[in-house]
């Protein structure tokens, strides 16, 4: 499990990455530009490759894992420049600066949260069911504290969140 554990801790900050990537690639293919997505794919391939060479000897089966994360890095950032520089107006760099901060301070404080909630949840030791409920609570606990954060740093993600659940709910 712990190896698992590891694999994964070095795959999850990609997840962003890869849906920033394929986000963009649609973005370049409604432009009717694919070559661009290409060229940088290829470059991700070889970067991926290069860097599970380099990081499987020092770090095994994490370094792997952290070659795809990093080579993800290189694609979306590229295809972000790359973005930016052919359609400058479409990159509204403040807003997304402003909403990463705000979603940096949400999942810092969840974090934190979680962490220090844990201990106080009943133990593994009672059996699975007991460590899934515990895993459940910090879960909804830090989603909660998440949200809270967002919405008080007046996230316009959370808001807009906040009135889908409520038209959804039937609460206007």
């Amino acid at each position: 499990m712990r190896l698992t554990a590891t694999a994964f801790q070095a795959y999850v900050p990609g997840l962003f990455l890869v849906g920033l990537s394929r986000v963009l690639t649609v973005a370049f293919y409604s432009l009717r530009d694919i070559w661009t997505p290409v060229k940088v794919g290829a470059v991700k391939l070889a970067v991926n490759a290069a860097l599970s060479w380099a990081l499987m000897g020092p770090l095994g089966h994490t370094g792997i894992a952290l070659a795809s994360t990093l080579a993800a890095l290189v694609q979306a950032g590229w295809l972000v420049v790359a973005f930016a520089r052919r359609e400058p107006g479409l990159v509204a760099g403040g807003e997304i600066l402003r909403s990463l901060a705000q979603a940096a301070a949400a999942a810092l404080a969840m974090g934190a949260v979680c962490f220090w909630i844990l201990p106080f949840l009943p133990g593994g030791e009672r059996g699975k069911l007991v460590l899934g409920l515990r895993v459940f609570g910090a879960i909804v606990i830090g989603a909660a504290v998440h949200f809270a954060i967002a919405r008080l740093s007046g996230s316009p993600e959370a808001a807009l969140f906040l009135r889908a659940l409520s038209r959804r709910l039937g609460w206007r």
